[in-house]
């Protein structure tokens, strides 16, 4: 992830190939990941997960 930015209420997350838009709730959970490659899996709620 390169980096995280808010925009409209949302968390928009910037990588390589693209960007997604989180909930801004989730910009604190987000932002220690910057500058890593992360997996990320929405199952009812979403999980992060390094991995570089």
């Amino acid at each position: 992830m390169l980096r995280i930015f808010e925009a409209e209420g949302q968390c928009i997350a910037t990588f390589a190939w693209g960007c997604c838009s989180f909930p801004a709730e989730l910009r604190e959970e987000l932002e220690p990941l910057v500058g890593h490659d992360i997996a990320v899996l929405r199952l009812g709620k979403y999980h992060f997960q390094v991995v570089d």
